[in-house]
């Protein structure tokens, strides 16, 4: 829930459209070099792809299946 109301937080406060992807991250994304980041470089446009729903259900379900798939002590 954390990622979820850190988003819709950070949207508001800047009165952004959460539809339209052009905050910071966005942004960083794409100033990202290929020497400095290549791994980032090589997906960027997958990281910036789809709509916004998309994209925050994508992150949901990754934080889940991490929680989720743990390896328990």
């Amino acid at each position: 829930m954390l990622h979820v109301a850190a988003a819709a937080a950070e949207h508001a406060q800047r009165g952004a459209n959460p539809m339209v992807l052009d905050g910071p991250a966005a942004e960083t994304i794409e100033r990202a070099t290929e020497s400095d980041y290549p791994h980032v470089y090589a997906v960027r446009d997958h990281l910036l792809a789809g709509t916004a729903e998309q994209r925050l259900r994508w992150a949901i379900d990754i934080l889940v299946m991490g929680v989720t798939q743990q390896p328990s002590k």
